[in-house]
């Protein structure tokens, strides 16, 4: 039996077009490539980890700003190179080298980011991180990473909606612009 499927009938998932720039911006604020804080951060283990993400959903602002987001797991991140965090499975894997307060917010992030607005560092993904790391760190490195954010071109807030116009505001337009150009070739001329 011969079944076609038509593969352009998916959901497209957005290009993450805006990854690099927003790693940089992160990395200017938080340091090294690893995006490793100083040593006294107290995240080594996957248990604090654990611990950090349950104190904070346990607390009245993620209460009000995610309150469909009740669990988000932390793994070991076993043969993982990479932190990774999953908007579907609600699971974060830090491996060793990723085991830090800002690597584990940006993870978080990915977990209340519908990686379909704008793509899995896209404006709405940047826009939640931004709130975190303000609740987290606190308002001067949320300004930092805002700061960045603008410097390296990445979109955190929501696209404008394109405004449509009526047929009459339409003939206004066309009208206003034969007239103009009528009038640069008279000036032209």
């Amino acid at each position: 039996m011969n079944v076609d499927f038509d593969f352009d009938s998916r959901p497209k998932k957005p290009r993450d077009s805006q990854r690099q720039k927003l790693y940089d911006a992160e990395l200017k604020v938080f340091g090294d490539s690893t995006g490793r804080r100083p040593v006294e951060d107290d995240l080594a283990t996957v248990a604090q980890m654990q611990a950090f993400v349950d104190k904070l959903m346990a607390s009245a602002w993620w209460a009000r700003r995610w309150p469909r987001v009740r669990c988000i797991e932390v793994r070991p991140g076993f043969g993982h190179s990479r932190a990774t965090g999953s908007f579907w499975s609600k699971v974060v894997q830090m491996p060793k080298w990723a085991r830090s307060r800002n690597v584990l917010v940006h993870e978080i992030a990915h977990c209340v980011s519908s990686p379909m607005e704008g793509g899995a560092h896209g404006w709405f993904f940047a826009s939640n991180y931004l709130d975190l790391v303000e609740h987290v760190f606190g308002k001067a490195t949320a300004d930092e990473l805002r700061a960045s954010f603008k410097e390296h071109r990445v979109k955190y807030t929501a696209p404008r909606a394109k405004r449509v116009l009526t047929s009459e505001e339409r003939e206004v337009l066309v009208d206003r612009l034969a007239q103009a150009r009528l009038q640069r070739s008279i000036d032209v001329g």
